[in-house]
């Protein structure tokens, strides 16, 4: 485990990020992503690749390597050039709402 700020001790087990792997749950915060794009019949391609959560998304996005069209297309295996498109525009969405919250800490 890593200690942080707090001694707070970051393993995946207490990671609320990692908690929840049920994807199909609809309280699960990618099942709302995909949902409200109307584009749930990729989850089962994001769960596949460990995108549990919208929040390992916008961590993903932020890194030093974010998924883009390319990603999505060659790697997850998107052909619809629009649904990419949206998938990509919503998730640049989902980083400035995260920026936003992250103020407010």
């Amino acid at each position: 485990s890593i200690e942080l700020a707090g001694n707070f001790p970051f393993t995946l087990e207490n990671n609320i990020i990692y908690s929840n792997k049920n994807v199909e749950n609809k309280d699960s915060s990618l099942y709302i992503f995909f949902s409200s794009l109307n584009l749930e019949e990729y989850i089962s391609k994001f769960k596949k690749s460990g995108y549990y959560n919208v929040e390992l998304l916008y961590m993903q996005m932020i890194s030093k390597y974010p998924i883009t069209e390319d990603v999505l297309e060659n790697d997850f295996g998107l052909k619809n050039t629009e649904h990419i498109k949206k998938i990509m525009l919503n998730s640049c969405y989902l980083k400035l709402l995260f920026v936003f919250l992250s103020t407010l800490l």
